[in-house]
């Protein structure tokens, strides 16, 4: 009908239009043109369409409608109370684990111990100056010298070490003597401590589970014992002399004297004693990797970090949370108890026709409006302690209302 009254309105517009006819209507014609425009334009109500119902105005939804993957992603979005508080001790819990298996790790690296098996053995000759009475210019071991007719004394050192781990270190070794001179007594005072390298320090690399030393070392027996003999002679003392030389072993700035050999002075005659190790077990410190040292203290310092930075996160959204979740609640519980004649609640989303265009909406009293114009119930779902839903749904689209905790951040 609106079609067929805008098409006579044409008509006469182009009528209108027209140019002047010449000859002039008469009254009858235009009261008869005039008395069908009006008939027209009064047109009984059962012939005209029927009224539009209006919508809702559009400024109070917005313009385009979300899909229903979009809830679901912007549903992801929002966590519980329990669930943040949960994330914060998670983190914090893995963090102080960090530090725990760090620290754990460190210690047994640094106070890491193995065995090593340890032989030190020396032989000796004592070789005599030529005298009638023995034919062999030099003797084993295990003899009485007489010290008149010695000359020389060879001695052969030999040490071993066999390690459980493989190792890689830094040796230095040198043979030395040590002169003595103490009191007969028991109290044994001593007068005389004199030492002196008889071989030069040398150096040897450990890449493996074994070492090995071998040194021989020449020592002047009558040199010394004359020594000892003037300085008692000189003094009128009756002292206890002795000569000792000793191999010995360096490990950085630790020396350990590993074997040597006792000689007496001053005496006519004489026999050697030895000191030696046999197949002797020792526990030892391994070496840290100073890389692995390194990451592990950086682990501790990192897992720290984390607990620190999970723990005051925590204080800071409980100290937020102290007035924001009691503003959220209250406003919440406001809504429903107000409204309660027009809300229903859901047990779960199932309801909501998920194929609809969903428009949301800006406040709850705008759903409300657009409740009252569509005389529609108002649908409430609490996805979780810090977000509710509402919706009012008509027969082609969904109107949505969400309440978020994170709103009233700022509100008291």
């Amino acid at each position: 009908m609106e079609e067929q009254n805008d098409v006579e309105v044409l008509d006469l517009e182009k009528t209108s239009q027209v140019p002047p006819l010449e000859q002039p209507l008469s009254t009858e014609e235009l009261e008869s043109v005039q008395e069908s425009v009006n008939s027209s334009i009064n047109m009984p109500a059962e012939t005209k369409s029927e009224p539009i119902v209006e919508e809702v105005p559009t400024k109070m939804i917005s313009n385009t409608p979300i899909e229903h993957s979009d809830l679901i992603k912007n549903h992801t979005k929002h966590k519980s109370y329990q669930d943040r508080m949960i994330k914060y001790s998670v983190c914090s819990v893995l963090s102080v684990l960090l530090i725990i298996i760090s620290y754990t790790s460190y210690r047994l690296l640094i106070n890491k111990n193995s065995t090593y098996t340890e032989n030190a053995k020396v032989t000796y000759q004592v070789c005599l100056k030529e005298n009638n009475y023995y034919q062999d210019k030099c003797i084993g071991e295990n003899a009485e010298y007489i010290a008149a007719i010695t000359d020389t004394i060879r001695a052969d050192f030999n040490y071993s070490a066999v390690y459980q781990e493989k190792e890689k270190n830094h040796y230095q070794y040198y043979i030395k003597s040590k002169m003595q001179m103490k009191t007969d007594d028991e109290d044994e005072r001593e007068f005389l401590n004199k030492e002196k390298k008889l071989t030069s320090v040398k150096k040897i690399d450990l890449d493996g589970n074994v070492l090995n030393i071998s040194e021989s070392v020449e020592i002047p027996f009558k040199k010394y014992n004359d020594y000892a003999q003037n300085y008692k002679n000189d003094f009128g003392l009756i002292n206890n002399s002795n000569l000792i030389i000793t191999l010995v072993l360096k490990e950085g700035q630790k020396e350990n004297e590993v074997s040597s050999i006792t000689v007496p002075l001053t005496k006519i005659s004489y026999n050697i004693s030895k000191k030696e190790i046999n197949n002797e077990s020792k526990v030892y410190q391994i070496k840290s990797n100073q890389g692995l040292k390194y990451t592990l203290i950086a682990g501790m310092a990192i897992g720290i970090l984390l607990t620190i930075i999970s723990l005051l996160n925590m204080l800071k959204f409980l100290w937020k949370t102290r007035t924001k979740k009691s503003t959220y609640q209250k406003k919440l519980k406001q809504i429903l108890n107000t409204y309660d004649r027009v809300i229903i609640t859901l047990e779960d989303k199932t309801t909501i026709i998920n194929d609809q265009e969903v428009y949301k909406v800006k406040s709850f009293l705008e759903l409300l409006d657009v409740r009252d114009t569509i005389d529609k119930p108002i649908l409430y779902y609490k996805v979780n302690d810090i977000k509710t839903e509402f919706y009012v749904q008509d027969i082609h689209k969904t109107y949505k209302f969400t309440m978020k905790e994170s709103d009233y951040e700022d509100k008291k």
